[in-house]
């Protein structure tokens, strides 16, 4: 099967799904940060700080986001959106997992980009510019 006509499969879309996936993970991490054994101002704050962080990391519209592929692959297909998607949801996911968040410094986010990029990356054939290129936008969205 054709992976660039998944978006075909039974009337299922894919960016949907992985737009879906982030606003689930977000829901999560602010549902983590409601239960959390904190007083009200402090949970308050925190979630807060955890909205903003996560509101950065999506405000590309999708035009933006094909453009920013199209600069960095010289094209746009539905597999390399599916895969920016998928590689914001792992980075979220990471950034997530930091439990302390005074930790999340632009570094460290610079860090854990990165590492997703490099993950996401092995296998795939993409050139080690397209790679490089591909880890600055994605830290853009710290900015």
């Amino acid at each position: 099967m054709d992976t660039h006509d998944i978006s075909n499969q039974k009337g299922k879309n894919p960016l949907a799904a992985g737009l879906g996936f982030a606003v689930a993970m977000a829901l999560g991490a602010s549902l983590g940060i409601l239960f959390a054994p904190k007083k009200g101002t402090e949970t308050q704050k925190d979630i807060s700080e955890k909205a903003a962080v996560l509101a950065k990391k999506f405000k590309k519209t999708r035009k933006e986001m094909q453009e920013s592929l199209e600069k960095i692959f010289g094209e746009v297909t539905k597999e390399l959106e599916e895969n920016y998607l998928e590689l914001q949801g792992n980075i979220l996911a990471a950034v997530d997992d930091i439990k302390d968040q005074a930790e999340l410094t632009e570094k460290k986010y610079d860090e854990i980009v990165q590492d997703a990029v490099e993950q996401f990356s092995e296998g795939k054939k993409w050139s080690e510019k397209s790679v490089h290129n591909l880890t600055k936008e994605l830290q853009k969205d710290w900015k």
